[in-house]
């Protein structure tokens, strides 16, 4: 059956959570939405963590009725963050908990706004001046995969810019920490620091 984010009145059942210690190098998502089958017969709680730059995991749990399936969502996120869903807007987020992430809706069953305007193309790039793997000065593309990653946790900070400024990102078998105050990106491993830019096409 194809699905929607269920949604009750104005309350979308679609939360982005997440937990992030610098001093750690700790950044890990988890993801929680109910979805209704589009002849309302069927209704599932799909439950998606992971660390932030990689797939994750994902388990889906089917219910009969929408009841059902919003209490699985709103035990997980009580357990994830320490805080009712429906305070969720007035509680401060918990010590040691994941945190909510704010997001705004275009549309019903649309998450994040994209930036810029529709059609745009966005590539990210970094700037190499040391001649690493003989690369000459200058700046240079992100891979897909790493542009898309990082494009999505900039548009994470956009609505987020209280916490999310600075992130810990996987990529491959590198940990970088992305910073979009100084746009620069540092690799953990090697402590490299290289200036980032966002190039709309």
């Amino acid at each position: 059956n194809r699905s929607i984010v269920y949604q009750a009145d104005d309350e979308v059942y679609d939360a982005d959570l997440g937990f992030l210690d610098l001093a750690h190098n700790h950044d890990k998502y988890y993801k929680l939405q109910v979805l209704e089958a589009s002849d309302k017969s069927e209704y599932w709680c799909v439950h998606h963590w992971g660390r932030t730059g990689t797939k994750g995991q994902t388990q889906i749990f089917s219910f009969s009725t929408p009841d059902l399936a919003i209490a699985d969502f709103e035990k997980k996120f009580h357990d994830k963050s320490g805080i009712a869903w429906s305070a969720r807007l007035t509680s401060k987020s918990k010590p040691g908990k994941y945190k909510v992430k704010r997001k705004v809706y275009a549309e019903r069953g649309v998450g994040n706004s994209a930036a810029g305007t529709a059609g745009d193309h966005v590539m990210w790039q970094y700037y190499i001046d040391d001649f690493v793997d003989g690369k000459a000065t200058g700046w240079y593309n992100y891979t897909e995969t790493a542009a898309a990653t990082v494009e999505g946790v900039h548009s994470e900070w956009q609505n987020n810019s209280d916490w999310l400024d600075v992130r810990c990102v996987q990529s491959g078998y590198f940990q970088y920490r992305v910073d979009f105050s100084t746009m620069t990106q540092t690799n953990l491993r090697t402590q490299k620091c290289r200036k980032i830019r966002r190039v709309v096409m």
